[in-house]
């Protein structure tokens, strides 16, 4: 590549960089149910070198991309619910538990649609509530 990619990779550091202000508002994201073990690998690397905020990706990788990504200053983030919401409030809670426990820095929840299409708001407030005190 060119001096510009080299040009990158040496100030990306610094937070002065407008390059870098932008790159720490970007979630990578791979959740793909066919997600592998080399995607993940390549997600953590670009994140890492372009020194993305963060990676998004499914529950069961987190662990791993946790462990990619140390001392890299990249975090690791996952959903719950993922893709419709539908899971019950106390499993996407078991989600997000396990998901700190295997380092998740930030859950981010699908809401049940079906109980917003509905206007069914005390679901959809005890819905979220649940996660968040499992937070």
């Amino acid at each position: 590549m060119g001096s510009g990619t080299s040009t990158l990779k040496n100030t990306m550091n610094h937070p002065e960089n407008p390059k870098y202000a932008l790159a720490q508002s970007i979630d990578h994201t791979l959740l793909k149910p066919t997600l592998t073990r080399q995607e993940l690998e390549k997600l953590c690397a670009e994140a890492a070198q372009y020194r993305f905020k963060t990676i998004c990706i499914p529950p069961t990788w987190v662990n791993a991309g946790v462990k990619l990504l140390a001392g890299t200053g990249v975090e690791t983030i996952t959903v719950v619910g993922f893709p419709l919401g539908y899971s019950t409030p106390e499993s996407k809670a078991l989600e997000a538990t396990q998901a700190i426990q295997d380092g998740a820095s930030e859950i981010d929840m699908v809401i049940n649609v079906s109980y917003l299409k509905n206007g069914l708001w005390a679901e959809v407030e005890a819905d979220i509530a649940r996660i968040a005190k499992a937070c």
